[in-house]
């Protein structure tokens, strides 16, 4: 299912492995970045709950931005017109679905609670974990919605935790 994007995804993945070194770090960040067979079993266990849960995200998030592209196709414009029109409304594109965000949100926070259970050194900071370890060669078109996302959805609240 190829998507219809026009951000450029190499730029999205900087961004968003950048932007959490900016906030108090919820596990030490290693360059490069921990793999995914150096991981803990736990956090092995919980990215494959976490993969089946993106594959109905995707397959949703593909449904809904195809029908918004459709919906403007139908009111006369061209295939190209209809999706930047789509991005007029939703800049993040297919990444702006419900699914997508309520995963990668739930996601954050269940990494980051597992993080706290274990020792610093197991930890894995959660961008790692819901984008690094997709960029694997088998989820470029997950990788290629996620990084649409301008900011991770995910906020600190007034105690610096996750929410």
């Amino acid at each position: 299912m190829p998507f219809s994007t026009i951000h450029d995804v190499g730029r999205g993945v900087h961004r968003l492995m950048s932007a959490p070194r900016d906030l108090p770090p919820s596990a030490p960040w290693i360059d490069p970045p921990i793999s995914r067979a150096a991981a803990s079993a736990a956090h092995q266990a919980l990215f494959l709950e976490y993969t089946e849960f993106m594959a109905d995200a995707i397959r949703l998030a593909d449904i809904w931005w195809e029908g918004v592209i459709e919906a403007r196709i139908r009111a006369g414009a061209n295939r190209q017109a209809a999706i930047d029109s789509a991005y007029e409304l939703r800049f993040a594109g297919p990444a702006s679905s419900p699914e997508l965000v309520w995963t990668l949100r739930t996601f954050w926070l269940r990494c980051v609670a597992l993080n706290g259970e274990l020792p610093e050194p197991q930890r894995v900071p959660p961008e790692v974990f819901l984008l690094y370890w997709l960029l694997d060669g088998q989820h470029d078109e997950w990788v290629q919605v996620i990084s649409g996302m301008p900011y991770w959805p995910i906020g600190l609240d007034s105690n610096g935790n996750w929410v």
